[in-house]
């Protein structure tokens, strides 16, 4: 395990010498009306509070919660990475929760990836460069909107718009990016001959593969993906992750459900320029092993066909033709989980020195549930933006509990909160009549949402023998709160200045009593696209009420963009933002 740690963090860790016990948690329901929260991003990668001793990561614009820890890291003769780790983002899952190769938590390593509707039975990675859908994601697009997923039929017409989230790129220590169409040549690019189509905002160029491995499901191309620092990434393999559905309020007898999944193109390859390479061998969906030319290898066990969980991790020694070299040099990793059903929590890592993880997470916090009040009432403070009263999860569902391998205790609670976003343009639209049509409550919504729910972290504690208590006020114990008022706001408001109308301000307060105040000002820019008023409902779908975009409304002259014009994004620039 690698983290950061301040003096402070690292004096408490060297404290603690015991492991706590695990114990596991069931699972319940997602709440849809969160889908939104993670289309306002405030910067794509979280950055580590603190020292990050439990690999906590916090958006401090939103209290949006990450953590991460590095499992395996084996170093070798060049630098590139070889490491297998953790990701746990409190965020909502879908029903039945995301199944991921470790239960409820991610596996750590790059990937590209888009949300993607179904076509009849099929849900996969499909471009519309003129108008016919094909899977030759990277060479036939030759604009942004040829990026764009078909539209889709479901009642009614669903645009892409509505329920796509753009092209992402995750890389461990590089975190997530959204990869653009590049059309501007006089931009500076590598020179080495590539025809490079897409780029990130961190420099990252990519060109397209003449199509997936050749032990890849699905069809088509994948990328190859150049970092700045020269590092050949490429993707292209493709695996399905489960990801809420959406369902659209159409005012007809019927509504228009829409199955939709994470499309994920795995990266096969890393290499240098010097033809070093670290290879990633996958097998019917699943990361079977890591090898490096320098003889390094991975080896990954899963318990079973059906259940897909990783269960041990094996580095094996590298080989140099001795033939005494013992067998038990090899190191393990092993993983514990319980299951309920198709949901699978991860409960404990035992590591080679038989030291553990282990971990204990509320209900709440490992769907993302936001308790909404039944039947069904409503905040009505901002005109054309309802929005349905919350209670808070209980205590217990709404708290993770991690114990690190030295045995310190990581009590992180969290809270339900209403956010908002300031200078929305005011573009207020009806839903419509018809049966279905409007629950009591339910309000005209606007083109681009001011508000939104997000589970924002309340509170940090670390406790252990040798540590005071992280109680009332005393032991180390962070607090985060935040404030803002109104929230959410319009472009044309009157009730306060603009463009400093319902700036928000967060709070930390250390464990000496200190406290630091953040303001934020979440600024919106014109966005075209989904109506996305989120409304509730029982269902474990993500519903939307609202009109499909007008086929001939105009562009925006502002994109904030190439390919994703049209999800909000959370302007505020801070090295410690995230984001899914």
């Amino acid at each position: 395990m690698r983290f950061a740690l301040p003096r402070s963090v690292a004096f408490v860790a060297a404290c603690l010498t015991f492991a706590a016990p695990s114990f596991a948690q069931p699972s319940f329901d997602v709440s849809f009306q969160r889908d939104y929260a993670k289309l306002v991003k405030s910067g794509e990668s979280p950055s580590a509070l603190d020292g990050g001793l439990f690999g906590e990561s916090v958006n401090l614009s939103t209290g949006a919660t990450e953590f991460k820890a590095t499992d395996v890291d084996v170093p070798g003769n060049f630098p590139i990475p070889m490491s297998i780790g953790r990701r746990f983002s409190v965020e909502s899952r879908g029903n039945p929760l995301t199944r991921y190769p470790f239960g409820d938590w991610d596996i750590d390593v790059p990937y590209m990836s888009g949300i993607y509707g179904a076509t009849g039975t099929t849900v996969t990675w499909q471009v519309t460069p003129d108008g016919t859908p094909n899977q030759y994601r990277c060479t036939t697009p030759q604009t942004r909107f040829e990026a764009r997923p078909p539209v889709l039929s479901a009642t009614v017409e669903m645009q892409p718009e509505e329920y796509w989230q753009g092209i992402h790129m995750y890389v461990p220590g590089a975190g997530s990016q959204e990869v653009l169409h590049f059309s501007d040549a006089a931009i500076s690019h590598p020179t080495d001959g590539g025809a490079y189509k897409w780029v990130t905002k961190g420099n990252w160029f990519l060109k397209c593969t003449a199509g997936l491995d050749a032990g890849s499901p699905g069809s088509g191309d994948g990328f190859v993906a150049r970092s700045p620092d020269g590092l050949i990434y490429q993707f292209d393999y493709m695996v399905e992750v489960d990801h809420p559905g959406m369902e659209i309020i159409t005012g007809l007898p019927s509504n228009a459900q829409v199955v939709r999944k994470q499309i994920r193109l795995y990266a096969t390859k890393v290499s240098d320029r010097h033809g070093n390479e670290v290879n990633y061998q996958w097998s019917n969906g699943r990361l079977t092993g890591i090898t490096a030319t320098d003889g390094r290898y991975i080896e990954i066990k899963y318990d079973n066909a059906a259940h897909d969980k990783i269960t041990r991790i094996i580095v094996h020694p590298i080989v140099l033709d001795d033939p005494s070299l013992p067998p038990d040099q090899s190191r393990v990793w092993t993983y514990h989980y319980t299951s309920n059903g198709s949901s699978h929590t991860l409960q404990s890592v035992d590591l080679p020195d038989q030291k553990s993880w282990v971990f204990a997470i509320g209900n709440g916090v490992r769907s993302g549930l936001i308790p909404y009040l039944e039947p069904a009432a409503y905040d009505i403070e901002l005109y054309c933006a309802h929005m349905r009263l919350f209670t808070q999860p209980s205590e217990a569902d709404r708290t993770a509990v991690i114990t690190h391998p030295s045995g310190a205790v990581g009590t992180f609670k969290f809270k339900a909160e209403r956010l908002g976003r300031t200078n929305v343009p005011n573009d207020c639209r009806s839903p419509g009549g018809g049966t279905p049509a409007r629950r009591a409550g339910d309000s005209d919504y606007n083109w681009n949402p001011p508000r939104f729910d997000v589970l924002s972290l309340e509170s940090k504690s670390i406790d252990g023998p040798g540590l005071p208590a992280s109680t009332g006020t005393g032991g180390y114990r962070w607090l985060y709160a935040f404030t803002q008022s109104p929230i959410g706001s319009y472009s044309n408001a009157t009730s306060c200045t603009l463009p400093y109308c319902g700036d928000r301000v967060v709070q930390v307060t250390d464990p000496d009593g200190s406290t630091t105040k953040s303001p934020l000002a979440p600024a919106s820019v014109p966005m075209r696209g989904s109506s996305r008023r989120w409304s509730a409902s029982p269902s474990t779908a993500i519903s939307r009420s609202g009109r499909r975009p007008t086929p001939t409304q105009a562009p925006e002259p502002e994109l904030p963009s190439p390919i994703a014009w049209d999800f909000p994004r959370n302007r505020v620039e801070t090295r410690s933002l995230p984001k899914r």
